[in-house]
């Protein structure tokens, strides 16, 4: 029993502290910095891609993201045609209805009485 956990023990040093002793843990400011989006914003989307996958879990209520998995992301997806590049502005999307008129009782002059 004790050689099972011995080695379930090793097996958790060899991928815990060590995966995440050479990869920069950053906090909230830092890692909204690197992405390129508000300190606010990404503590509120934490929890939804892609940005669930940078954080790393650390055993307390303080959240640290991977400074690694955030550049492999920026590398992955700075090619692609639909991210913009960081602290771009994002473009409006223009509605296709037709623009709205006022409605006829604002603009017609029937039914004012004379004061």
């Amino acid at each position: 029993m004790l050689a099972a956990i011995a080695v379930r023990l090793m097996a958790l040093g060899a991928q815990g502290p060590a995966s995440s002793a050479a990869d920069d843990l950053l906090d909230v400011h830092g890692a909204a910095r690197l992405i390129g989006i508000s300190p606010l914003t990404l503590a509120h989307k934490r929890k939804l891609p892609p940005y669930a996958e940078f954080v790393v879990p650390t055993g307390s209520r303080v959240v640290r993201f991977s400074r690694a998995r955030i550049e492999a992301w920026k590398a992955s997806s700075a090619g692609s045609p639909d991210a913009p590049p960081a602290g771009a502005p994002r473009e409006r999307k223009r509605s296709s209805l037709p623009a709205r008129s006022a409605p006829d009782w604002l603009t017609s002059r029937r039914g004012r009485g004379s004061l």
